[in-house]
């Protein structure tokens, strides 16, 4: 969604024994710096297992494999959460949308695709449109806006965490142990998006390091 972020960070406190494939793509596409998620997908794709494992030393890698592959090497444990991880870099807009013209979102997004702009952390609601882009495109979102002749905020200076595990699909209290990990160590949530498999807020950059660790706290990560 955020195609020119390249690079990214991950805070891990131990090696993993195994990921499924489509955890370490989520991860991948959230942040995580390690490894391709087009990698991730080709292997998905034919059912190959494999191993990420660290070029400086023979320590076990982490096995990435289908959750229901019985004879990959080793069993998938799903964990509530599998890992988290964050974007940095990124500006949120909110745009006042008019409740009596249905489609003002769509002149929207089709305006910003049309100026080459990806967006990501999407929501869309009768009168607010609220979606993130890297900073290089804030000037860019700004005159598609300004064009539009809508209202908008702008939120500069924010980045996304995000926790990814296959194990939260459908598990009561995911969301409250998530807001709370966050709140309890004061860090502001200015927005939040979700997946069958992740839930991702929207906070200060300044503030991300703070949120992964209190993730991985809450998550027992």
């Amino acid at each position: 969604v955020f195609p020119h972020c390249s690079y990214f960070s991950i805070f891990i406190n131990i090696i993993m024994e195994s990921i499924s494939y489509a955890e370490v793509c989520q991860m991948a596409h959230n942040g995580a710096k390690v490894i391709h998620p087009r990698a991730v997908e080709i292997a998905m794709s034919a059912n190959v297992p494999m191993y990420i494992k660290s070029t400086f030393s023979d320590a076990p890698g982490t096995l990435i494999t289908n959750e229901t592959t019985e004879n990959a090497g080793a069993d998938i444990t799903l964990s509530t959460a599998a890992g988290v991880a964050n974007l940095s870099g990124l500006t949120q807009f909110r745009v006042t949308l008019n409740p009596n013209d249905f489609t003002a979102g769509q002149n929207l997004f089709v305006d910003l695709a049309q100026a080459g702009i990806s967006v990501g952390c999407l929501n869309l609601s009768e009168k607010e449109a609220m979606f993130a882009v890297v900073a290089e495109d804030q000037v860019k979102t700004v005159t598609v806006l300004d064009n539009a002749g809508v209202q908008y905020d702008i939120n500069e200076g924010c980045g996304k965490v995000t926790v990814v595990g296959s194990g939260m699909r459908g598990v009561p209290g995911v969301m409250a142990r998530f807001v709370a990990a966050l709140a309890g160590n004061n860090i502001k949530i200015y927005q939040t998006v979700d997946s069958d498999n992740t839930i991702s807020a929207i906070v200060k950059d300044e503030c991300l390091s703070d949120a992964v660790n209190a993730l991985h706290a809450a998550f027992n990560l």
